[in-house]
């Protein structure tokens, strides 16, 4: 087997950080020498496949990004290369701790795919075999409305708190560390601040990650994982790989890459959890069935009057 020094790695993603930048700062934190390739829509779709003859792709062997090429061999699929690239930097432990990376990992990836039909408009993911979207499932701004809202009142709140007692586990943070595996830092350590920084806000010109969406009020009673988040951001290679990278898109004014103001006010928010479950907010009313159960009714009333 050829040693990590002698491999070389081509990764190429779009020009935001998204699924991609966990991969990008395992890179980067384990050493591991990289070529960064960003790509733009066209180009994405430029990989899919080779015209007149279906067995062959152009670059992407599942028709998505990223892509990550090891000496040349192109390789597909976000968690299968944030895993291998992980195991290669040591961000992927074994034994119980690999357990508890990946069942993080995994509750992210349950998190993402409720926030799908908000990217996608869409009640389906895109075509793989061309990448767009279907029409018969699209979705109305209402669908999306009610979508959003659900992921930020319910999905999100609920999930980062199991996250949190996930690291509650750990009784003294303070000696043993903050994150995902105490003071080891791993690929979930990553994958939570990639996501959570897009939904706090925080670099939103590169890092959106969920439009409409908001992290505030799913970190509310979550103290331990905003400061896996802070510890995540303050670590050296990444503070160095934001200020390179994305250094412009950071408000200099909240602390830039490390956003120390926006993580004060943050805490200043923290609440501790309820032991008991608050009222439940209501779900918003879907316009459409509202008319239509009042028209119903009007037209009853009618018929009633008539038969008098």
């Amino acid at each position: 087997a050829k040693r990590r020094s002698d491999m070389k790695l081509t990764f190429k993603y779009l020009d935001i950080k998204g699924l991609g930048e966990p991969i990008r700062l395992a890179l980067t934190v384990g050493g591991l020498p990289f070529e960064d390739v960003r790509l733009s829509y066209d180009d994405v779709v430029a990989l899919k496949g080779v015209a007149g003859d279906l067995t062959k792709h152009n670059g992407s062997p599942f028709g998505q990004v990223p892509v990550l090429e090891i000496d040349g061999r192109p390789f597909g699929q976000s968690g299968a290369l944030l895993r291998w690239v992980g195991r290669e930097c040591g961000l992927y432990p074994s034994g119980m701790k690999q357990l508890r990376v990946d069942m993080v990992e995994d509750t992210l990836a349950d998190v993402r795919r409720v926030m799908a039909p908000n990217w996608y408009k869409n009640a389906m993911a895109r075509k793989p075999k061309d990448g767009s979207l279907p029409r018969s499932t699209m979705l109305s701004e209402q669908q999306v409305s009610s979508v959003r809202w659900m992921v930020q009142e319910e999905y999100l709140p609920e999930r980062m708190w199991q996250i949190e007692r996930l690291l509650m586990e750990e009784e003294d943070p303070d000696a043993n560390g903050w994150f995902v595996c105490g003071k080891e830092l791993s690929i979930a350590d990553l994958s939570l601040y990639v996501m959570m920084e897009g939904l706090l806000g925080i670099c939103p010109k590169a890092n959106t990650y969920c439009k409409g969406i908001s992290a505030e009020k799913a970190l509310m009673h979550c103290p331990r994982l905003v400061r896996l988040i802070k510890e995540v951001a303050k670590h050296p290679k990444i503070a160095a790989w934001n200020e390179e990278k994305w250094g412009e898109h950071y408000d200099k004014g909240f602390g830039g890459v490390t956003a120390d103001l926006h993580f004060q006010k943050l805490g200043l928010n923290l609440r501790p959890k309820p032991k008991t479950e608050p009222k439940k907010q209501a779900e918003p009313v879907n316009p459409l069935k509202f008319l239509l159960l009042v028209a119903l009714y009007v037209v009853f009333m009618i018929l009633v009057v008539q038969f008098i």
